[in-house]
């Protein structure tokens, strides 16, 4: 008789993001079923079940996840990012289904070169997803290969606090967004608050504490720095 074997699928640099389910909207692996994801992102999703998590694995599933970002699970001990913090601007415009990088998104360059030759991949030559060189030649001239299936085809931008530690918000500023300064404020009260939480290691409470200062005017964040989710 025919016996089953396990799935044991090896993504590479897939961005899986946009899908609904009642559970596990993004992956669900079952009994010795273990994919193993590099350099992927699985975000976005919407399960409307019990089980409100996009990726769920039972019985004897064990994943390998690296280098990736997967909603809900903190990957930093494997090189990747941490996916139970909220950050909704990772993505273009993913409600018109542009998953390609915004020049913000912690996904840029946090992939592993590595993982990706090991796979196969030619980083010489390949494209990505819209048909742009996989690994942008940027500056350092070694550069690191983005998370999920589009490159960014420029250089980063960072958020940087001003020298006293101050990040800004601003409704109504019309600078790069990157909060440190007035002129190139947060537009988004939410978007400020969740980048704090994010790098909430990088200061002391004691020391060098994190400030944020908000335009006058009348706020309504979009989404709950928490945990995500959209008011």
């Amino acid at each position: 008789s025919a016996s089953s074997q396990p799935a044991l699928p090896i993504l590479t640099n897939v961005t899986i993001s946009g899908n609904s389910a009642s559970q596990a909207s993004g992956m669900e692996n079952h009994d010795t079923s273990s994919p193993s994801l590099y350099n992927s992102i699985v975000y976005g999703n919407i399960s409307t079940g019990s089980y409100k998590t996009e990726f769920l694995s039972f019985d004897e599933s064990s994943p390998i996840i690296e280098y990736s970002l997967v909603q809900g699970i903190d990957n930093t001990p494997n090189n990747g990012l941490n996916g139970t913090n909220p950050d909704r601007i990772f993505f273009n415009v993913p409600e018109n289904g542009d998953y390609s990088l915004i020049n913000t998104s912690l996904a840029v360059n946090a992939g592993s070169n590595t993982a990706y030759t090991n796979a196969g991949g030619n980083l010489a030559t390949d494209v990505d997803l819209a048909g742009n060189p996989r690994l942008f030649d940027g500056t350092p001239a070694q550069d690191n290969i983005d998370i999920g299936a589009f490159e960014l085809q420029e250089e980063p931008l960072v958020t940087v606090p001003d020298a006293n530690n101050i990040i800004y918000v601003d409704k109504n500023a019309a600078g790069n967004g990157l909060g440190g300064s007035w002129a190139n404020a947060f537009t988004e009260l939410s978007d400020a608050l969740a980048w704090a939480r994010w790098n909430k290691s990088s200061w002391s409470a004691d020391i060098d504490s994190l400030q944020i200062y908000v335009a006058k005017g009348t706020y309504h964040p979009l989404y709950s720095p928490e945990d995500g989710n959209y008011y």
